[in-house]
């Protein structure tokens, strides 16, 4: 399918926006749970080996985070958390950090501090001070 600009899309647009991608996604984990490699995967869809291991990387750490307090986070939220020894719990995250502790971590700011007082306040815990 092209475009008005001559470009070519792989994937004709969703009315939805996103749901789309979710559907490659789930095609391309049920494939590889099937037995197909990355690359076979790829050529398949029309993506580099590399995009077929992101996106089945990914796929998986949302699964695995479905339901729980952590999957609410932005990942780099949760990742700048783990990174400093601390699991992605809300009593850990209280216990562990200060707003200091917080305020100093690469990749942290005002955004993510917002974001993580936000979400510390639905799972009835105290804010960070």
């Amino acid at each position: 399918m092209k475009t008005n600009d001559g470009y070519r899309l792989k994937q004709p647009p969703h009315p939805g926006g996103f749901p789309a991608l979710d559907q490659r996604a789930q095609a391309i984990l049920l494939a590889r749970n099937s037995g197909m490699t990355f690359r076979q995967i790829g050529r398949a869809h029309g993506l580099t080996t590399r995009q077929v291991e992101n996106i089945y990387a990914k796929t998986l750490e949302r699964r695995r985070l479905d339901g729980t307090p952590a999957g609410e986070l932005s990942a780099r939220l949760r990742n700048a958390i783990r990174k400093d020894g601390c699991a992605v719990t809300p009593s850990d995250v209280v216990a562990h950090f200060t707003l200091i502790d917080l305020a100093r971590m690469p990749n942290v700011g005002a955004r993510c501090i917002r974001e993580l007082q936000e979400w510390l306040a639905r799972h009835g815990q105290k804010e960070i001070v």
